[in-house]
């Protein structure tokens, strides 16, 4: 694990060489949707990235999700982040990933006026199976609602919406 002092905050196009080079160790990881800026839908969304010692290590994107509902926004869009650099050694998401405690906070501060969304693979694999288990959690909890499924991108997805007031 590495041991430096993570820096969150919205890329830039000045990134773009960063991202590609993400894109490179996701593409040797078998990470699908973050193997290229094309399967990450790049030009759609906004992205935040967490850099440690200089090296982009953890990416995901808001972007507006229309097949969703009017206003709404999709956040930790595409999110991923390469492995052995977490934040802390933890079966909770929260606690373990960059993406929760340094990009969620940027992405639902950067636009107002909107409801916020995630969604989770139906199909998905164990990282699909551990999130919907954490946002049952959260469901309970009142922090996100529960939408339902919905086909996004010709996958079916779990919606949830965050209840910013509970946050």
């Amino acid at each position: 694990m590495k041991s430096f002092t993570p820096i969150h905050r919205f890329l830039t196009p000045d990134d773009k060489n960063d991202l590609e080079l993400f894109c490179r160790e996701c593409r040797i990881l078998g990470y699908e949707n973050n193997i290229s800026l094309s399967k990450m839908k790049y030009d759609t969304a906004t992205w935040t990235g967490t850099y440690i010692d200089n090296l982009l290590v953890s990416v995901s994107g808001i972007r507006p999700e229309p097949d969703i509902e009017e206003h709404a926004y999709r956040v930790l869009f595409r999110g991923c982040t390469l492995p052995g650099y977490v934040r802390q050694l933890s079966k909770s998401i929260d606690k373990a990933s960059y993406q929760w405690d340094g990009h969620l906070p940027l992405q639902l501060n950067s636009v107002n006026n909107v409801r916020f969304y995630m969604t989770s693979n139906v199909n998905g694999g164990a990282k699909s199976y551990k999130f919907t288990k954490y946002m049952n959690y959260m469901v309970n909890k009142g922090h996100v609602r529960d939408c339902g499924t919905k086909l996004l991108f010709n996958t079916y997805q779990r919606i949830y919406e965050i209840n910013i007031r509970n946050n």
